[in-house]
Order: C-alpha cells, then structure tokens, then sequence
C-alpha cells in the first residue's frame, strides 16, 4: 500500500492574535483564553492515535500559559516559532522584526531547552526581510508560503517583482519550505472575525447572499 505523511499542526496564539489586532475587550480575549483550555485535550486525543504534531507557538502562549506549553513537550510534540506577539512581519521594520523573533526564541529555548528549527509567520505573510532572518538565525525550516502543495521546496532569497516585467527568481537556500494553504486550513471556513476595519471576506460573501 502506499504510505501518505501528512504533517499536523496547530497554531496555539491563545490570545495573541486578538491583541495583535487591537481586539482587546472582553469576549475575543476569552475566545483566547478557551484557545489554552481546549488545547489541553488535544495531546491526549493524539497520543491515543500514536499521532505526533507541531505547534506554532508565540512568545506570548509560552509565558502566559507555561504549565500547558510544558504539556504540549511532555507529549513529545514539536514547539515551533511563531513569533513573541504574532504581529506580521510584513507590518514590522527589520530591527522590530529581529527583535520580536529573537524574544520568542528565547521563549522557547527556556521550555524546550533548544531554539526553534521551523517558523511559521503570523498570517503566513512575511517580510522581505524574513527569509534571511530565519537563515541568519538557524532555521531549518519556514511553513508560511504557497509556491507547492504536498512537495516542500526550498526557500529563495533576491526574487525581484516589477510591475511589467517578467519574475526573476533569486538563490535557492538551504532552508526548506513547508508549503501551506490557506484552502487547506479550517480558519477561514470556521472562524468569525470582525474588526473595526473588515469582516473575513468569506463571511461578507455569506451577508451578501442573505441581503438578496
């Protein structure tokens, strides 16, 4: 029979996500804080199906709920890196940048007793400064672009867009690429946000179709 690997992983933000949008009243951040309780029943239904998994885990996660992060370890799951406040890189200078993932390094280096090996950006949209970054600081690996579906590839450093020309495609590095989708994730089908300057795409699709 053929053998299908499928990589499992779960984005533990807790409250991260909701802050990093300024959506800091009561109710999204208790959505947060039931993100830490129901992530306490996940390794139990993994480890019932001998299933191991990656959490993308900020900063933030690991010193705000330290004792279920050390539970996520003691289930011999993978702490990847997902940033200290999950703010994009892409809305970030390089020096903000740095900072925040080398804060959230730190974090994990102190639960896991090691740095992180992969990345995964906060709304998988990185910088032009983010590839070189994970390479300066050791990355193995980064799951926050879309340029395959089932087939990791390598990362490249130096592309150039311009409007009217055609895509020139820079270095290969030795950094892999984990490729993700957001067709393939359950946020955007699952998920209700709404901030004060949009409403998921998905869900004003869904009230147009009501208002007709």
């Amino acid at each position: 029979m053929a053998r299908h690997i499928v990589c499992l992983t779960f984005d533990f933000d807790t409250m991260s996500g909701f802050i990093a949008r300024g959506m800091t009243t009561p109710t999204p951040l208790s959505r947060g804080e039931f993100g830490a309780r129901a992530a306490s029943r996940i390794p139990a239904l993994l480890q019932s199906r001998s299933i191991r998994s990656t959490w993308f885990t900020p900063g933030f996660t690991i010193e705000t709920y330290p004792r279920e992060c050390e539970a996520v370890i003691e289930a011999s799951h993978e702490i990847a890196h997902h940033s200290w406040a999950h703010v994009p890189p892409a809305d970030q200078q390089r020096e903000a940048e740095e900072a925040d993932m080398e804060r959230a390094n730190h974090a994990i280096l102190r639960l896991t007793g090691r740095k992180a090996r992969g990345y995964r950006s906060p709304s998988w949209d990185l910088s032009p400064n983010t590839i070189d970054l994970l390479v300066r600081h050791g990355f193995l690996y980064d799951s926050s672009l879309m340029g395959a579906d089932y087939l990791p590839y390598r990362a490249r450093q130096g592309d150039v867009a311009e409007l009217g020309k055609p895509y020139k495609f820079g270095a290969e590095l030795r950094l892999m690429e984990m490729p993700i989708s957001w067709s393939l994730d359950d946020y955007p089908h699952f998920e209700f946000v709404r901030t004060p300057q949009a409403v998921l795409p998905g869900l004003q699709s869904a009230r147009g179709q009501l208002d007709r």
